[in-house]
């Protein structure tokens, strides 16, 4: 499995960004990603949250062990922990199959519908995994310590990084283990967000961004291993994949013509019924230190 170490971010040659920290930098960037007001009052939803069902079938395709022989759960059983804390599991994806490992999980989920999943999913593999409803890390005084504590694609979410990794790292008795895409998760909806909205989308954060973080905020140099995450999420039609991404680009209803034609062209046939958008690979990292 090979490793290697992350150089520092280049510097930017605006000089106001290059005298930002690194957590300023990340900050401003999430900032960037806000969605204006205007555009949230004229939908009856949260562009940010994810039907359980969906990201399920996303957690599946991230973690499945087919796609690539470097994969996060490799390097945690390669630290052979007893115990660990997974932060914002979602509905399993990751700590089922190492609970599956024997290692004991303790999984914070602050969103019920996916704390919901990842039991009913623990009860039909008869596995005990311990399901803490919180948001990390108010969640820390109630979990304790673990070997490892892990996070899978939730440090983008977190605009304030330093105190939830100082939590994590707190809460560690051996390592912490990250598992992230290499950029912002939603920078390929950069130019759809153009087109429905004429909004300009950040590029960032990255994960070199988040290794300035830690590296400042912890005083560590993590360890990143880049991987294949294999293809996007997958729709059973176009209808749930539309309705999905006309969530995220926050389309009304009633523009639904205009989300088709932009998102038309970019929409493509798996076979079976099912779509996805855009023909791309998914960049992954996972990004580690020991405590």
């Amino acid at each position: 499995m090979s490793m290697w170490r992350v150089p520092k971010t280049t510097s930017s040659t605006d000089f106001a960004k290059r005298s930002m920290t690194a957590v300023e930098r990340w900050r401003s960037q999430l900032e960037g990603w806000a969605v204006p007001h205007e555009l949230l009052d004229a939908v009856p939803w949260n562009p940010y949250e994810w039907p359980a069902e969906l990201f399920a079938r996303r957690d599946a395709v991230v973690s499945d062990p087919k796609m690539t022989e470097r994969h996060t759960n490799a390097v945690i059983s390669q630290l052979r922990p007893m115990s660990l804390i997974d932060i914002g599991a979602g509905a399993g994806g990751s700590c089922l199959d190492l609970a599956a490992a024997g290692i004991r999980v303790t999984a914070v989920e602050p969103d019920a519908g996916m704390a919901a999943q990842l039991r009913s999913r623990s009860v039909d593999r008869n596995l005990r995994v311990g399901v803490v409803e919180m948001a990390w890390p108010a969640a820390a005084d109630a979990v304790g310590a673990a070997d490892v504590v892990t996070s899978s694609h939730v440090i983008y979410n977190v605009p304030d990084p330093g105190p939830f990794l100082a939590a994590m790292h707190a809460a560690a008795g051996i390592a912490v283990v990250i598992q992230e895409f290499e950029t912002h998760p939603w920078v390929h909806l950069r130019p759809y967000y153009m087109k429905l909205h004429q909004l300009e989308r950040p590029m960032g954060p990255t994960v070199a961004d988040l290794v300035a973080v830690i590296e400042e905020t912890l005083g560590v140099n993590p360890t990143v291993e880049r991987w294949y995450g294999g293809p996007p999420m997958w729709f059973v039609d176009r209808d749930e994949l539309l309705d999905f991404y006309g969530r995220r680009l926050v389309v009304p209803v009633d523009r639904r013509d205009d989300l088709e034609a932009t998102l038309g062209p970019s929409i493509v046939e798996l076979g079976a019924g099912r779509v996805q958008l855009e023909e791309r690979q998914k960049s992954m990292a996972t990004i580690w230190w020991r405590v």
